[in-house]
C-alpha cells in the first residue's frame, strides 16, 4: 500500500452526559485511529483550522508540531488530546498524547501548542517503547494539496 495521511471527522456525532462529541478519523499509512473530539470549547471547523496550520508548517518551516484532537473547556477542567509530530529528512513521526490535569487552567494557548510537546523521545523515562507511527512527508503534502479550498 502507499503511504497515506488524513484527518477528518467522521459525521458521527453524539453527547454523553451533556458534552457533544464528534468522531475524528486519523489515518497513518495503512492503520487508522478514531478519536473523539469534545465540542464545548471548539468547533469542527476550529479543529480543521489548527490541523491545516500545524500540517503546512510541518511539512514546510516546522520540525515538530500537533494536531489537536480534542480539547476541553479549560474552564472547566485541562485535559488536550494530541498527536505530536516530529519532522527527521523526509518523514513525520507520530505519537499520541494526553496533555493537561483536571484543573482548571487560564494560560493554555493552542496556538502555541508546539511550546507543550517537548523534544522527540523514543521511549519512557521508565525506558518502555512509545508507540508511534511514521508517514512521509510526501503523503501529507498530497493531503494538504488535495484539501478544498474553504
Amino acid at each position: 500500500m502507499s503511504p497515506h495521511f488524513d484527518i477528518s471527522f467522521t459525521g458521527e456525532v453524539w453527547t454523553d452526559e451533556g458534552v457533544p462529541y464528534e468522531s475524528v478519523k486519523l489515518t497513518l499509512n495503512d492503520w487508522y485511529e478514531f478519536e473523539n473530539a469534545d465540542l464545548t470549547h471548539w468547533s469542527p471547523e476550529d479543529y480543521q483550522k489548527q490541523w491545516l496550520e500545524q500540517l503546512n508548517e510541518i511539512s514546510t518551516t516546522r520540525n515538530k508540531g500537533a494536531l489537536i484532537v480534542s480539547i476541553h473547556d479549560p474552564a472547566r477542567g485541562y485535559r488536550v488530546w494530541i498527536w505530536t509530530m516530529w519532522k527527521n529528512d523526509d518523514r513525520v513521526r507520530f505519537q499520541n498524547r494526553l496533555l493537561g490535569m483536571l484543573e482548571a487552567v487560564d494560560d493554555f494557548d493552542p496556538n502555541r501548542v508546539c511550546d507543550y510537546i517537548g523534544d522527540y523521545e523514543s521511549c519512557t523515562p521508565e525506558g518502555e517503547q512509545i508507540s508511534e507511527w511514521v508517514v512521509p512527508i510526501l503523503a501529507i503534502k498530497t493531503f494538504l494539496q488535495n484539501k478544498p479550498p474553504r
